[in-house]
């Protein structure tokens, strides 16, 4: 990173079955300056782990821990969220999670 920005990490779990999606592996760094970013179907691995066939119908949780970083990447402050229940189906046609403010 050149100049201050933002790392935005997601973990995703499925609480339903007690398995472990994505964690933490998968990031968005960003310009200082931004406001909002997108994870495909391909860094979430949701739409994959959707069409497998489950014991119990999926019930995501996801953690989003967004970073501000200095120069160096060095993160100097940074705030999280928890945001839970989604199914398959509300992942599927795309999930606005709420903003997060970083002080």
């Amino acid at each position: 990173m050149l100049n201050y920005g933002y790392l935005v990490a997601i973990t995703i779990i499925d609480e339903a079955n007690n398995n472990d999606i994505v964690v933490y592996n998968v990031y968005n760094i960003l310009p200082s300056g931004s406001y909002s970013t997108t994870f495909s179907s391909t860094q979430a691995g949701i739409e994959d782990y959707c069409s497998q066939q489950h014991d119990s119908p999926p019930s995501f949780k996801i953690f989003v821990d967004v970073q501000m970083r200095d120069p160096s990447g060095n993160q100097f402050c940074g705030q999280k969220s928890t945001n839970s229940s989604y199914t398959c189906s509300i992942i599927s046609s795309g999930l606005e999670l709420p903003t997060l403010t970083i002080y």
